[in-house]
Order: structure tokens, then C-alpha cells, then sequence
């Protein structure tokens, strides 16, 4: 799972991604990972990486949830994700709620536009963006609402800028 979020009030950016590596269902060969990336208001970035052993993850091909003793990625019935955990500098408790269908990459270019005048290394990224992910002609929009904690300070999150890889099988 990939989630990504921007609260423009707080002006905090998040990517959390939880992940299965090698055999799921042999525990000497599998890892689960928690990968938090956070970039604060002054733009100081937080990245922390655990690892855990498949022996201690529950996970499973019948839903998307990722549970062990810090971290847990839940998807409820009304089709959000409960996203919580902690690590070292950096703790969540947050709920990712699909609220619009997903957009088209065109429909994103001119948002971006909307906000700030293009200039040549913007337009450059997008073609290379366009290039690589050409094929990928959906971004989800999802309301994401709750705690974080980045380096003992608190943040409240409340943002329509979220995204998740997934969508919860929604779209």
C-alpha cells in the first residue's frame, strides 16, 4: 500500500507505504516493511524504514490488510483505510476515505495549472511523468482526516489531498 497525503493548512506532506517482500507464506523467507516519509512545515524531512519478520504480520489475499503489533492498515466497511502506527520519530493515526472518483491525468495538469504559472522544469517533469506512467490515467482523491506526529510535535490532518495505490477496490 502506497498512502499519500498533503495538508496544505499544516503544510505537511506524507507517504506511508507498507509492503510484503519474498515468500508470504514461509516465515524464515518473508518481510513486511513500513516506510515513512514526512516532510514538516519547513520543509525538514522524516524517513524511518522497519522492518518486519512474516512471522509477526497478518496478512492475507482475502483483503487488504496489513496488521502486526505497531502498525495496522485496516480497510472498513464504508470503504476507508484506518492507517496507524508507530515508529522512532514519527506516529499516525489516520483514515483514508475515497469522497470523488478518481481524475484524469489531464484533469490534474490543469489543476496544477490553476494554482501556479508553468515553467520549463515543471513541464519537463510532466512529460517525463506522462512518459513513464503512460498507462496510468487515474489518481483516486480521498479525504484523509486524523493524527500525526513528527518529532514530538502534533499535527492535526484534514486534507482532500490524498491518495492511495489500491483504492480499496472502489474504482
Amino acid at each position: 500500500h502506497d498512502f499519500v497525503f498533503f495538508d496544505r493548512k499544516t503544510g505537511v506532506f506524507g507517504l506511508l507505504n507498507f509492503g510484503v517482500h519474498g515468500n508470504p507464506y514461509d516465515s524464515k523467507r518473508g518481510w513486511g516493511s513500513v516506510l515513512s516519509y514526512i516532510v514538516d512545515p519547513s520543509q525538514k524531512i522524516f524517513a524511518e524504514l522497519k522492518l518486519i519478520p512474516i512471522s509477526q504480520l497478518k496478512v492475507t489475499s482475502y483483503n487488504p490488510n496489513f496488521v502486526c503489533d505497531n502498525f495496522s492498515v485496516v480497510l472498513l466497511e464504508n470503504n476507508s483505510f484506518n492507517v496507524a502506527g508507530k515508529m522512532e520519530q514519527t506516529s499516525f493515526d489516520l483514515n483514508f476515505k475515497v469522497v470523488l472518483p478518481p481524475v484524469t491525468d489531464k484533469d490534474i495538469f490543469m489543476e496544477v495549472l490553476k494554482e501556479q504559472n508553468p515553467n520549463a522544469k515543471m513541464l519537463l517533469a510532466a512529460q517525463e511523468m506522462n512518459r513513464q506512467w503512460e498507462s496510468w490515467v487515474e489518481l483516486p482523491r480521498l479525504f484523509v482526516e486524523g493524527k500525526l506526529k513528527v518529532n514530538k510535535k502534533k499535527y492535526e490532518i484534514k486534507t482532500n489531498q490524498g491518495y492511495q495505490d489500491h483504492e480499496g477496490g472502489c474504482f
